[in-house]
Order: C-alpha cells, then sequence, then structure tokens
C-alpha cells in the first residue's frame, strides 16, 4: 500500500523533490505535499502514474 509516509520515504531516498513528481505526473505539487501530510488521499489514477515515476506497477492482490 503506498502510504502517504511511504511515498515520502521512497521519493527521498530516490532523491526527487515534488517538483519532479509533479512534472513526471502531472499532479499539483500542492496536492503531492497535501498527501505527504495527510491531509488528502489520492486517486488510484495519481498512484499509477505516480508508481510509473518510480518504475513500479501496480499489484492487486485479493483477500481470499
Amino acid at each position: 500500500m503506498l502510504t502517504n509516509g511511504k511515498f515520502k520515504e521512497l521519493r527521498l531516498s530516490k532523491g526527487y523533490p515534488q517538483k519532479y513528481i509533479s512534472l513526471c505526473t502531472g499532479i499539483e505539487q500542492s496536492r503531492i505535499s497535501r498527501f505527504e501530510n495527510g491531509k488528502l488521499s489520492l486517486t488510484l489514477e495519481e498512484v499509477e502514474k505516480i508508481l510509473t515515476c518510480f518504475n513500479a506497477e501496480l499489484i492487486v492482490v485479493s483477500k481470499n
């Protein structure tokens, strides 16, 4: 799960400023900041865009 804390940790470990994520995804930098600070949730589409910046993919696991 991409939580706000995990996202920020990953972003910083890669040395990516919020501005880079904003340019890569088209998501406003202020929205990224609010997500990192726990003030809003991202849409699934936004999460997928962010994962693309990290060269990662979304894997859905069923709870059977």
